[in-house]
């Protein structure tokens, strides 16, 4: 299973982001799992909440352009501020943003300036494949959001949230998490790097016809521990295609008998 696994993975280790604010870095560690997800399931429909500098939403609409997808993606952002000295900042932003995705991605791609709350009624109920929620930097604002969209989710889809560490400084998003684990844990999944990021799958639906996804949420087994680990390592893109091509170079030298 492990060989198996690692062998799979290696064609993601190439993965190059095109797009990339390099303000914001705390994305960047789920990169390479955001686009194994949008390969291997290839979802109809991917929503953000909370879209601000563009980092995590262009991944996955990257990843829908260079694969040939048919999949519909969304971004909900505000970009408002109680501080009217960080609105030109903010306006500026969404203005790029709004300018990118024009050039790349207007095919399939669409931007929301809106409210999130108000935003919930523009999707209809278990209309959204993935579910990519970030922004949110309290409990009662992520579990606020969550209840909103949940419905909005269909069964067997994907809920990501970013910021699920525990020392995160004044951010409790990792409170709501850790309720949901209690509750769901055969339907949660975390990965550690960069602030963390929680995914939590909606009960029902079919089984995955993708093999990593029935290992990644199959459960606490020692197959996803692995493969938890060699997706962890994909932040450092060399690293990983280092280990797991050597790896596999070790382990076909075994079989042929060679030392």
């Amino acid at each position: 299973m492990a060989f198996n696994f690692s062998s799979k993975l290696l064609e993601y280790c190439a993965y190059q982001v095109e797009f990339f604010d390099l303000n914001d870095q705390s994305w960047q560690g789920h990169f390479g799992f955001a686009e194994i997800l949008t390969k291997e399931l290839q979802p109809k429909k991917i929503v953000e909440l909370g879209t601000l500098n563009g980092n995590s939403y262009f991944v996955f609409c990257q990843a829908v352009k260079q694969h040939g997808l048919s999949t519909s993606c969304t971004a909900v952002g505000s970009w408002r501020s109680e501080h009217d000295e960080q609105q030109p900042a903010l306006n500026n932003m969404y203005q790029r943003i709004l300018a990118y995705n024009q050039k790349e991605y207007s095919g399939f791609s669409t931007i929301l300036r809106r409210d999130l709350t108000e935003s919930a009624s523009d999707f209809d109920d278990e209309s959204i494949d993935v579910l990519n929620i970030d922004g949110a930097k309290s409990k009662a604002d992520i579990q606020h959001l969550f209840s909103l969209y949940a419905a909005k989710v269909r069964p067997g889809g994907l809920v990501l949230i970013h910021d699920v560490n525990d020392d995160i400084k004044g951010c409790t998003v990792n409170k709501f998490w850790h309720t949901l684990q209690e509750q769901n844990a055969e339907n949660c999944l975390t990965f550690p790097q960069t602030n963390g990021l929680g995914v939590w799958r909606k009960p029902g639906g079919k089984r995955f016809k993708s093999a990593i996804f029935n290992v990644l949420m199959g459960g606490d087994t020692p197959e996803r521990t692995l493969a938890i680990k060699y997706i962890t390592m994909m932040t450092d893109r060399a690293l990983c295609y280092h280990y797991l091509y050597h790896q596999k170079q070790m382990i076909e030298q075994l079989r042929s008998g060679k030392k």
